[in-house]
């Protein structure tokens, strides 16, 4: 895990389809609908799809966490983030070697915590930790764009 470069995320709510051929997917949004950007610490952000099996065969752990500066969130950034992980999101991101990855599907979307994170002193606000996870029957997927 690791080598991310790029990352951004989707509300599950605008996305109208998404289709999975051959471990690759399609995902058309509803209309002015765009994916947001996250403002990741390279350093501090990891994602994947762990495989594990199961009595019906292999599921997939899809899980992405990253660290975000305090200073480059607006307070509707920190609404929208929350409602993210309250109603479930997929993430795109490009990792070291450029391959663009999809995390979460609209069956089985991402949900987690959006929480503050305490900096070097103690009246220190370093950021905030967005931390998704969902079981999902794939595993991460190619973005076919």
């Amino acid at each position: 895990m690791g080598g991310i470069i790029r990352c951004e995320i989707l509300p599950i709510s605008v996305i109208e389809t998404f289709e999975v051929s051959n471990n690759k997917v399609t995902i058309q949004l509803s209309i002015n609908a765009t994916w947001k950007l996250v403002p990741i610490s390279v350093k501090r952000t990891t994602a994947g799809a762990t495989p594990k099996d199961d009595e019906g065969g292999t599921v997939y752990n899809h899980q992405f966490e990253t660290t975000i500066r305090h200073g480059v969130l607006r307070a509707s950034d920190i609404i929208e983030y929350r409602t993210y992980c309250r109603m479930g999101c997929v993430v795109k991101y490009v990792d070291a070697n450029g391959k663009v990855r999809i995390l979460g599907t609209k069956e089985y979307p991402l949900r987690g915590s959006f929480e503050e994170i305490p900096g070097e002193t103690a009246a220190d606000l370093a950021g905030y930790r967005l931390q998704l996870f969902a079981t999902c029957l794939t595993p991460q997927l190619d973005f076919r764009s």
